[in-house]
């Protein structure tokens, strides 16, 4: 079976992005970790369509070597595209620093940890992009869904216009995988031109 998705990162990250870039792809069904390399933007989205992978998970570096945003790749259109989600990242805490090892759930889904209409929509988007489903349920009920998900990607408000992702068990609600805090959303497609002068190394070649 192809993967649904391919999780990798910019060129010449640290050790903290690639730890969550690997954490990720063992959290999310479907997903798999992709050393990123030398790969231009247009190689790694003509990887992914050779695949069969829905998205890219793109996690970037930012301020002081840490993850500073998350972008992905949309392989349905011919040419390069970009899902229109931009996630700037504010903090990670990995799953081994939760004291866990991040697991693959026996099928993860999507949750809104409350009805605000902005927790809801970034819930829904990423149940898009990840290709996951989106199911709005108490988190004193997850253990009724166990039997078909035993995972859950939680979607919490943090003040202001902060998120919070947390990657739990529906059982006991523990993590399973990283926590991540986004500081912003942006619901806009990025244009190829942005991503590499950005990065300032994506361009074939170099």
């Amino acid at each position: 079976m192809p993967p649904r998705l391919i999780v990798t990162s910019s060129r010449h990250v640290n050790a903290r992005v690639r730890s969550l870039v690997k954490e990720l792809a063992r959290v999310i069904p479907g997903a798999i970790k992709l050393n990123r390399g030398k790969l231009s933007i247009e190689e790694l989205f003509s990887l992914a369509k050779g695949l069969g992978a829905k998205r890219v998970v793109i996690v970037c570096r930012g301020l002081m070597g840490n993850p500073g945003r998350i972008i992905f790749l949309d392989t349905s259109e011919e040419e390069v595209s970009f899902y229109p989600l931009i996630l700037r990242i504010l903090g990670v805490k990995l799953a081994r620093e939760h004291g866990v090892k991040a697991t693959r759930p026996r099928g993860l889904v999507v949750v809104p940890g409350n009805l605000d209409d902005e927790v809801v929509q970034l819930s829904q988007e990423l149940a898009s992009v990840l290709c996951l489903n989106c199911i709005e349920l108490p988190l004193e009920e997850l253990s009724s869904i166990q039997a078909h998900y035993g995972g859950a990607l939680l979607v919490e408000r943090r003040g202001g216009k902060a998120f919070v992702l947390r990657f739990i068990n529906t059982s006991d609600l523990k993590p399973i995988g990283p926590r991540l805090t986004v500081g912003n959303v942006v619901y806009r497609r990025l244009r190829y031109e942005e991503v590499v002068t950005r990065t300032g190394t994506d361009r074939k070649g170099d």
